[in-house]
């Protein structure tokens, strides 16, 4: 019988999905929950840092043109208060500069608009394969007396 622990569905990944239009949130939304994670969404990059204050997530998806404070400025702020998990850009610009702004400013990775829906599959499904592997590493040292505040403090998920 296998343990509830050592199923990878049993933990999904828990996702903060950044988008400030409607109808591109819900479809982001919709396709999440079909790759099994668990979402929270917010409008503009003020949100996120809020959101941040009060859970966890294993995966931010940030839109980049949103008001209020755009997708650029919130992971610069992010990356500056230290943070480590992996923020992906959304963004409708294809273009190199705009991929090269992305990751100049500390997102891990971007994905074009409009999103396929396999290939956000299979980013969630990387990374919930990845938080799986890793709530399992730190299982087995905490077992032999090691201890880690927060496994993301060590880059694990960078690049």
């Amino acid at each position: 019988m296998e343990n509830k622990k050592d199923n990878i569905l049993s933990n999904p990944l828990k996702v903060l999905l950044a988008e400030d239009k409607a109808e591109i949130r819900a479809l982001l939304l919709l396709y999440l929950a079909r790759a099994n994670a668990v979402c929270k969404a917010v409008t503009n990059g003020s949100q996120v840092l809020s959101a941040l204050k009060q859970d966890n997530y294993d995966l931010i998806l940030m839109d980049m043109e949103m008001p209020i404070m755009n997708g650029l400025t919130a992971v610069i702020k992010l990356r500056a208060l230290g943070y480590k998990r992996p923020i992906f850009a959304l963004t409708a610009n294809s273009g190199q500069y705009a991929k090269e702004a992305c990751l100049h400013a500390g997102c891990n990775g971007y994905i074009c608009k409009p999103v396929n829906p396999k290939e956000l599959n299979a980013l969630v499904a990387r990374f919930s394969l990845e938080k799986f592997n890793l709530e399992k590493s730190i299982e087995l040292e905490t077992n032999n007396n090691a201890s880690i505040v927060d496994p993301y403090q060590h880059g694990v998920y960078f690049n």
